[in-house]
């Protein structure tokens, strides 16, 4: 225990010592540089191949293309080895790398190594049961847990018809059952393409379209898979914005990235219900809601495509880790997608590290993958060694994001803050800035520190360019 917490007040003296010595704008420019970096890294590509017998040499083709850029692994499924033949793959996919451990316990260290997932030649056996997430082999299991983790999956459709000799003699009931199978895929954030646009679906993705989409699934983690959309992101000011007031956006890009929320104590139904309207109107990424309405927000926005996100432990993060594990298991069973606890913030003032590290794992361990975990650190509270330790700790637990503030606390997020915290947790944690940001300027500034998400109440204010006379979160 000692020697655990020894390590992190180390860690976190060598963090201030470092960004004592650093301009906020040098913390951002360091920031952006990262990014470019990891942008012209190459890509971890998982092509899992399936039966599909359609348009194989073509679904080859492209993985040979991808291959010349990018880290490509192949897994085949049993049909695929039967019908295609392991043989032919390596003769036309020659700097593939072949993945032959197709037990159960691999699929874990598979998908820890992978940033994007492409099925080129995907059965309707397949999909079906990847769609219901009624897995029951290595590869149903592989592909539902890849959508389930948040990674991107481009599938090819071509094979889901290659039984049909005429498609236009096809009864009406077959075909939508299959059209619904697809609309499902894409419900999960699967991108459903031609075989020959598999390359340019991902290329797409690579370069920075990938969570802009219609079909995204909103994870807010581009900045570990896609470094090349944040500085995108970064570049034109946009960001996935939370906010509780609906209005037509001035980029359609803007609005795909809006957590709308509405988190005040004397919320109504009738507001709940506005909300979630605008919300699946905009084609927001989510509603933010007291957890009270997170049935009504689930039962609402099933089918959108827009998530549910709830808090946790809020606003004072001042109950006890198991009443929030039991929130949490509450909140996921009624609907909710995404948990935004509150830390004990007392603990960690109290320079006890354990019990903040031990509460935030109770969440994740709660969440156990079903829902993102993001930690609000309240930091208007905490000194700048507090914040380091804070997201840290976060970190080793495990969880998605550290977030700012509560937007009920004494202050709300700062651009110094913010890059203090990206420069604390790498790349591989989202960030979320909150309270108090009213303006598109101030959300871009937020951006260009380091926030992959903004908390807001002034969505309108914020799409349109203009100021609001909001208060609060």
């Amino acid at each position: 225990m000692d020697e655990m917490e020894n390590l992190i007040t180390k860690i976190t003296r060598e963090v201030v010592s470092r960004l004592n010595a650093q301009e906020t704008k040098e913390v951002k420019k360091e920031i952006k540089d990262e990014i470019k970096k990891e942008e012209i890294k190459s890509k971890k590509i998982l092509a899992v191949l399936t039966g599909g017998a359609e348009k194989v040499d073509e679904a080859l083709k492209q993985l040979d293309i991808l291959s010349q850029s990018n880290d490509v692994s192949i897994v085949l499924s049993k049909a695929a080895e039967s019908i295609i033949g392991i043989s032919k793959v390596r003769a036309k996919v020659p700097n593939a790398k072949f993945i032959e451990n197709t037990n159960y316990e691999s699929i874990g260290k598979i998908l820890d190594d992978t940033n994007i997932v492409v099925v080129p030649t995907l059965t309707l056996n397949t999909a079906a049961k990847v769609a219901s997430l009624n897995a029951d082999n290595f590869t149903t299991i592989l592909l539902t847990h890849a959508i389930l983790r948040g990674l991107k999956v481009v599938m090819a459709t071509n094979s889901l018809y290659c039984c049909v000799i005429k498609p236009e003699t096809m009864p009406l009931g077959a075909k939508k059952k299959i059209d619904s199978i697809i609309s499902q895929l894409k419900e999960y954030g699967v991108d459903m393409v031609d075989v020959s646009e598999i390359n340019n679906a991902l290329k797409k993705c690579l370069e920075g379209v990938c969570g802009t989409k219609e079909e995204c699934i909103g994870c807010g983690k581009c900045i570990t898979n896609n470094p090349q959309a944040v500085a995108n992101i970064i570049d034109s000011g946009a960001s996935r914005i939370g906010a509780s007031s609906g209005a037509t956006p001035i980029d359609p890009k803007i609005a795909s990235m809006i957590d709308h929320t509405l988190l005040k104590p004397d919320a109504t139904e009738k507001e709940i219900r506005k909300l979630c309207e605008e919300a699946a109107q905009y084609k927001f990424a989510s509603v933010c809601v007291n957890p009270a309405y997170v049935p009504l927000a689930a039962k609402l926005l099933k089918g959108t495509g827009v998530k549910v996100c709830t808090v946790i432990g809020f606003p004072l993060g001042a109950t006890t880790s198991t009443t929030k594990a039991i929130e949490t298991r509450d909140a996921i069973a009624n609907g909710a997608d995404e948990i935004d606890m509150v830390i004990n913030v007392g603990a960690l003032k109290s320079g006890d590290d354990e019990t903040v590290r031990k509460d935030i794992q109770a969440v994740v361990d709660a969440a156990k993958g079903r829902a993102i975990v993001k930690v609000i650190l309240e930091t208007a509270l905490l000194t700048k060694e507090e914040k380091i330790k804070g997201c840290l700790l976060a970190k080793m637990a495990g969880a998605d994001f550290v977030k700012t503030s509560t937007g009920f606390g004494p202050g709300g997020a700062t651009v110094e803050d913010v890059a203090l915290m990206r420069k604390t947790v790498g790349p591989e944690m989202g960030v979320k800035a909150s309270g108090g940001i009213r303006t598109y300027e101030a959300a871009k500034a937020m951006i260009e520190a380091g926030a992959t998400r903004i908390g807001a109440s002034a969505s309108v204010a914020i799409a349109k360019g203009t100021s609001a006379q909001t208060k609060g979160y």
